[in-house]
């Protein structure tokens, strides 16, 4: 340092060593201020522990009537499959959109509809 005060003019050096002195107060400073914070998030922290606990019911209810929904639907597409319901719910199906079909294409569908359904 003493090199390097003495290689430089006077007023350079002084500045140098002024602008460093300045530099390590504003680290300093910098470094107060986060350990403040710091201390700040770990008493938010602490105070977290003083939480009443989450009141779980409503959405134990909501996933117990999903839960039946979803059994209730199971049940009735099993049913769906075993019997013959399917074939006259496809059979429907292919009618209507027939039916749908016919009226896109033509306004006079409507005598058509008398022979389809």
């Amino acid at each position: 340092m003493r090199i390097l005060r003495e290689g430089l003019a006077d007023g350079k050096a002084g500045e140098l060593f002024k602008a460093k002195e300045l530099a390590v107060a504003a680290r300093n400073a910098a470094n107060m201020v986060a350990q403040q914070a710091f201390a700040t998030a770990f008493e938010a922290c602490a105070a977290v522990g003083s939480m009443p606990a989450f009141n779980w019911a409503l959405i134990d209810q909501a996933i117990e009537k999903r839960v039946a929904d979803l059994i209730a639907e199971k049940v009735s597409l099993t049913q769906l499959q075993q019997d013959g319901q399917r074939l006259q719910l496809e059979k429907r199906v292919k009618q209507l959109r027939a039916l749908q079909w016919l009226f896109q294409i033509s306004p006079s569908a409507s005598v058509w509809s008398q022979w389809i359904c």
